[in-house]
């Protein structure tokens, strides 16, 4: 799932597994983020740098993606894999 805060109100969560694009009103104007094969970004912002665009996919619990400029941030919720682990190093 992802949470969506936007001007520091919570709205979801949605679930990563329904592809969707979801557009939110922020100070600058709308930003779209897309909802597609488990993931979530993005797409379009009114922000001057587009670095929010350019963040790309986040998937796993705990990523985030924002823009500041917009008052718009994006954090992925769920499980972490059994164990609590996402790597091993010997």
């Amino acid at each position: 799932e992802v949470t969506v805060l936007l001007n520091g109100q919570q709205r979801g969560p949605y679930p990563l597994s329904e592809p969707q694009i979801l557009r939110f009103e922020g100070p600058l104007g709308a930003s779209e983020v897309e909802i597609a094969n488990q993931a979530v970004r993005i797409v379009t912002s009114p922000c001057p740098r587009k670095i929010c665009v350019n963040m790309g996919w986040i998937q796993r619990p705990g990523e985030v993606a924002a823009c500041l400029p917009n008052h718009l941030l994006l954090q992925t919720i769920g499980a972490v894999g059994e164990g609590g682990l996402d790597a091993v190093s010997r």
